[in-house]
């Protein structure tokens, strides 16, 4: 084989391969169309599923609650001879939030003779950070609300010492004043 005649790979035999070689600012034509396809799946997977006249925080409590429930349903479940359980928990409101604030105090003094008049004022503000086009708070705690009661339904709720039991557990986990809590006996 000559030096003028170099050999062709399979790609180079294909017409539209070589127009599509030639054309100018190709890669960041595709740079352009990947960023484009990325946008458009993060732009999708990115949904609310807050209905409108809920806020999330009351979602996240619900949930916080749902999972308390859960958990408890299924140790208080495990106790001997207390049968068939379901828990409600109740709680205070909703997410109680912190917020990052900025404070700045001003002294300001007047001197009229001999009397000297000393004026501080102090001001602070939420601090507002821009997350997607809207300015938003910062928060810098998130704590759930407080539990304000439990009623636990358990089937072997009828035995003082099953009963007993119940109420210790849910004192020892959800640290809970035993005036919060009601044991009820349920159907077997």
């Amino acid at each position: 084989m000559s030096d003028n005649q170099t050999k062709k790979s399979f790609w180079d035999k294909i017409p539209l391969i070589n127009k599509i070689k030639n054309v100018k600012y190709l890669q960041y034509i595709l740079i352009g169309l990947f960023v484009l396809v990325l946008g458009l799946i993060f732009m999708s997977s990115k949904g609310t599923t807050v209905k409108e006249g809920e806020n999330s925080s009351t979602l996240t409590a619900e949930a916080h609650a749902e999972y308390l429930e859960d958990k408890l349903s299924s140790i208080l479940s495990q106790i001997a001879d207390a049968g068939k359980v379901s828990v409600m928990i109740t709680l205070d409101g909703g997410m109680k939030y912190e917020y990052a604030t900025e404070s700045e105090e001003i002294t300001t003094s007047n001197e009229i003779g001999d009397n000297t008049n000393t004026k501080t004022t102090k001001t602070e503000e939420v601090v507002i950070v821009n997350i997607n086009g809207q300015a938003t708070p910062l928060v810098i705690k998130e704590s759930y609300p407080e539990i304000c009661g439990v009623v636990v339904v358990a089937s072997g709720a009828s035995r003082a010492q099953v009963k007993l039991n119940i109420m210790n557990a849910i004192t020892a986990l959800l640290n809970v004043d035993e005036s919060c809590i009601q044991i009820l006996i349920g159907a077997d």
